[in-house]
């Protein structure tokens, strides 16, 4: 009996073990199941963040190369406003008549919604009664540059008709998308 008594003891000692592991297996599943719950929700915090500084980062960027264009259109103007001075200087109406567009929403104060054609004559007629006039420009030029394509350059100086006949002078030109001069005002500054 004696036997029979220590194999039952043994018996329910095991049945007691099995459960203990039991409950040890079902408790390092439970955890097992907790932990790779937190570690997915980590993992979708950071995916989170990573969109959100991916988006910041795809702003910044369209926002830099934004600044780009409108600093390689700047000097593009800027070219294009040297050019245009020079020519101006020579009487250059051949030269000057590849700047504009086809068509002039106004030239100086005379001229208003013409083609480029009739600008061509009146800086020739304007040259041969002034044949010493000349723009001499002070300072850079002030660029600015639309987000429709368009530019406006301002340009301070003084326009001399003879070399004794000289007026302080705003001149303002307006840009088409393609670089080609739109307008072109002349102002008398204020003051």
């Amino acid at each position: 009996m004696e036997i029979a008594t220590v194999a039952g003891k043994m018996n329910a000692g095991a049945a007691r073990l099995r459960i203990v592991g039991l409950v040890l297996i079902l408790f390092a599943f439970v955890l097992f199941i907790y932990f790779t719950r937190k570690q997915e929700q980590h993992i979708e915090t950071q995916k989170t963040e990573i969109t959100q500084k991916d988006a910041v980062i795809d702003q910044k960027s369209v926002a830099l190369e934004k600044v780009a264009v409108v600093d390689v259109r700047r000097d593009e103007i800027a070219k294009i406003l040297t050019e245009y001075n020079k020519l101006r200087d020579k009487h250059d109406t051949d030269g000057l008549d590849s700047l504009y567009a086809d068509q002039l929403d106004q030239y100086f104060k005379n001229l208003k919604n013409t083609p480029k054609a009739e600008v061509k004559k009146a800086d020739k007629k304007y040259w041969q009664s002034f044949p010493l006039d000349k723009f001499i420009s002070s300072g850079d030029p002030e660029i600015s540059v639309n987000d429709d394509g368009t530019a406006k350059a301002t340009q301070n100086g003084r326009n001399c008709r003879d070399p004794k006949t000289c007026t302080d002078q705003l001149v303002q030109i307006n840009f088409n998308a393609d670089n080609k001069i739109t307008s072109v005002r002349g102002f008398i500054p204020n003051g």
